[in-house]
């Protein structure tokens, strides 16, 4: 009898123990409540409880911290039934450490570090529950960036998908690789989808809106608001296939973004920002039916029905359930989504529901009451229910006071209140009392009858026998057609344009009051809107015309004009090229177009501002830091600057009194054939040869032309490089004064003592010792010594590529002008 008492304390103690090991294991099950973090914003969610190692001490720590209604009826009854034995089992408690420490199912954690961070219970949780596990030696790698492969393996094991289908049609995936079998159930799921027919790219990173896209197809989830992803400051970055899971996601609070308020949507996403998403969409996931919990956010992953089970939020019945399933009882005040195993029939009787979401490919059947019935998988439906959202192919039988349809091959074989049509097509076989088609180019028919058809979207097919048939078409802009026509060509001789645009193929239908429709309409020039009218009467044959005068203050070379006719969401639009004779324009406006380099500088001290170059008469006292624009200054000694005041008085100032911006004020855009010719004949430029020379220092361009005073013709343009800042090159007019085929130079002693000479040929002089020729070669090599080209970097002169400067040098006769602007 003692013994047997003792075996009974000490199974009871078992008992006991095992019941704090399952209850510590299971913790993964009970409904959070610590809210969950963000993906980078709240680092301080962490709970240091759950990694302790809570199996060592059980007895001592944890019942009173998990379980502590479990453990106490345990440990009180043997000391009532059996005193005598229970002494001797308490003071050696160590007899039943060994089935304590060691439980059959080890700790999952177990191996795996975890970061000290926001990521540290969404990583927990994720590992907990199966979904995510270690690339190498349990490295969970939480900051890498997660492939296509490992987010369809992640969701797979999140809802105990079984299911498979061969992937040979895709040539980058060998059915070898360690994420066949998980890639193919999800892709049998229809959770995932390759990029292309022959391509699933599963070692490529998935960015962050794949990634929002393939988790809210998974659970079916849906926006309230469309438009939610615009929150985010970069949501016009959400591609359009994208925004409405990121809208659902956003609207659950699971897509977050980051602290500055983007979402990244096109970035690639890491391994714990997953588990992230799943940490915060998921409150609770159960393996068995008693682990459901009475509120929250659930899924359900186990094959045994769960039967008798109610639950305030929304429930997911995973992909473990398969083949011919039986719920019972089942009561879900909110959301219940059938993500069943592929071709599963679900019965599910005295079924209690606001809405049931059926997103996997399967039939359900049964009784009870649902609000909302939304079927967005192909199979069939037997439940009955206050509103069917159809937007796959399948048959449904059930009872529905209104059946909304948005897609293909959708058959009623019984009996309707009131059917909506939206997209795609509907077959009645039964009877409707009203029908509606609201969406353009949809299809009712079938062997049944509808007792009123109101047709509103446009080009729209019904066969079904009615009795009444109601056209509210509203055929807006359908079929409209606009052409432009109107001016060719403007020009400074011919400025005035005069476009029309007639539309044709208007629809009067619906909507409109017999003689036209009020429209909006707007002309473009390019892209910049240059006219509107928010009451054009739209009708068969109407006209609008769009007219303009161009002179210099508003040309612009734009040639593309288009006309946008708009009503309500829609438009049309048409369009007209007008050529624009930039020459004409370039050329009359070639002396406001044209600029100079003006060089900017100023005085460090007090100075004066002298008449002449001698500075003999003083002009004005300068104060110190007044600014000014460098004109030149002479290559002689301590000789004064020429300067320009803001006023536009032109003076000499002491060299050494100012200072000279180091900015680049030239330009690597050149001026216009009509620019060039404009500018030297309107200037009134002459030349005694039949040559002119125009060095323009802005663009940094040589250009030569040939004629004679107000028709000169461009002939040829070269790139060149001029003065400095310090040393420029001078403006004015000159003449050619001297030619000499070779300038030899050395820069410092130290090239002297090396003999490291350079020289420059094809010298054209035009003013003092400033001149046009190459660009400078080494003596010892002939290589090129200095081959900066198109910015000012010379000590006056005019480098110039061998080809510009040898025609001037040998085509050029003396006394040509040559104009420095």
């Amino acid at each position: 009898m003692k013994r047997i008492a003792k075996l009974v304390l000490c199974l009871l103690l078992a008992a006991c123990m095992l019941l704090q090991t399952v209850a510590a294991s299971g913790a993964n099950t009970a409904a959070r409540t610590t809210p969950p973090p963000t993906e980078e914003t709240e680092p301080e969610v962490t709970q240091p409880e759950a990694t302790e190692p809570e199996v060592t001490e059980p007895e001592v720590t944890e019942p009173e911290v998990t379980e502590p209604e479990v453990t106490e009826p345990e440990v009180t009854e043997p000391e009532v039934t059996e005193p005598e034995v229970t002494e001797p089992e308490v003071t050696e408690p160590e007899a039943t450490q060994p089935e304590v420490t060691e439980p059959e199912e080890p700790d999952p954690l177990e191996g795996y570090t975890f970061p000290e961070n926001w990521a540290k219970e969404p990583l927990m949780f994720a590992v907990r529950n199966g979904i995510l596990k270690g690339r190498q030696n349990n490295d969970l790698d939480p900051t890498g960036k997660t492939t296509r492969a490992e987010m369809a393996a992640m969701l797979v094991r999140l809802l105990g998908a079984r299911g498979s289908v061969s992937l040979s049609g895709y040539k980058d995936v060998r059915s070898t690789a360690w994420y066949y079998q998980e890639l193919s159930a999800a892709v049998e799921l229809g959770i995932f989808n390759g990029i292309s027919d022959s391509t699933m790219a599963p070692d490529r990173h998935i960015t962050r809106q794949e990634t929002f896209t393939v988790l809210a197809r998974a659970f079916g989830l849906e926006p309230q608001n469309p438009n939610a992803y615009q929150t985010f400051t970069d949501g016009e970055k959400v591609s359009a296939y994208a925004r409405g899971p990121v809208s659902a996601l956003v609207e659950l609070e699971v897509a977050s973004g980051y602290p500055n308020g983007s979402l990244m949507p096109t970035a690639s996403i890491t391994r714990q920002e997953v588990a992230a998403l799943f940490y915060k969409l998921l409150d609770t996931i159960c393996d068995e039916p008693r682990e459901i919990p009475a509120q929250g956010f659930a899924l359900y992953r186990g094959t045994e029905p769960p039967n008798g089970v109610a639950l305030d939020g929304t429930l997911i019945l995973g992909a473990s359930l398969s083949g011919d399933v039986i719920i019972e009882d089942l009561a879900v005040n909110g959301t219940l989504i059938l993500r069943c195993a592929t071709g599963t029939n679900l019965t599910l009787g005295n079924l209690a529901a606001g809405t049931v979401s059926q997103v996997s490919p399967m039939t359900t059947a049964g009784t009870g009451t649902i609000g909302t019935l939304r079927v967005t998988s192909s199979g069939s439906s037997g439940l009955n229910a206050e509103i069917l959202m159809a937007a796959a192919p399948g048959t449904f039988s059930g009872a529905y006071k209104t059946a909304v349809v948005s897609g293909d091959g959708t058959v009623f074989p019984g009996n309707l209140e009131n059917l909506i049509l939206e997209r795609g097509s509907a077959q009645v076989d039964g009877t409707a009392h009203c029908a509606l088609l609201t969406g353009d180019d949809t299809v009712l028919t079938g062997s049944g009858y509808a007792e009123t058809v109101t047709v509103r979207g446009r080009r729209c097919t019904v066969t079904l026998a009615c009795g009444q048939l109601v056209d509210e078409v509203d055929w807006g802009l359908d079929g409209v057609q606009v052409k432009v026509t109107g001016t060719d060509t403007v020009s400074v001789k011919s400025p005035k344009l005069e476009l029309t645009a007639t539309f044709t193929g208007f629809q009067a239908g619906h909507g409109t009051d017999g003689t036209g429709r009020l429209c909006r309409l707007e002309w473009y020039q390019g892209t910049t809107l240059v006219a509107s009218q928010d009451d054009f009467l739209l009708r068969e044959g109407a006209t609008a015309t769009f007219t303009r005068t161009y002179n210099q203050d508003n040309y612009i070379q734009s040639t593309t004009f288009r006309v946008v006719l708009i009503c309500g969401d829609e438009s049309v639009s048409g369009q007209k090229t007008v050529t624009f004779d930039v020459y004409d324009w370039d050329y009359a406006n070639a002396r406001n177009i044209v600029e100079t380099v003006r060089i900017a500088a100023t005085t460090n001290q007090d100075t004066n501002l002298y008449a002449d170059k001698n500075c003999t008469k003083v002009l004005r006292s300068l104060p110190k830091n007044t600014s000014m624009t460098h004109l030149y200054y002479s290559n002689e000694w301590n000789a004064p600057g020429k300067v320009e005041l803001s006023d536009g008085t032109v003076g000499w100032v002491n060299w050494f009194h100012y200072n000279v911006s180091r900015e680049n004020y030239t330009t690597t855009q050149d001026y216009s054939l009509g620019v060039k010719e404009g500018f030297v004949n309107l200037s009134g430029y002459s030349s005694p040869t039949r040559y002119l020379i125009w060095l323009n220092l802005k663009t940094q361009q040589v250009n030569i032309f040939e004629g004679s005073k107000g028709s000169w013709k461009l002939t040829r343009s070269y790139d060149c490089s001029t003065g400095t800042n310090l040393t420029p090159t001078v403006s004015g007019v000159y003449s050619v004064i001297y030619k000499t085929d070779l300038w030899r130079f050395d820069e410092t002693i130290n090239d002297v003592l090396h003999k490291n000479f350079f020289y420059t040929h094809s010298v054209t002089g035009f003013w003092g010792g400033q001149a046009f020729h190459s660009m400078p070669y080494k003596t010892e090599d002939d290589t090129l010594y200095i081959k900066t080209m198109g910015i000012p970097s010379s000590h006056g002169c005019v480098r110039m590529p061998d080809e510009g400067c040898e025609y001037i040098y040998e085509q050029i006769p003396y006394s040509t002008t040559v104009v420095i602007y």
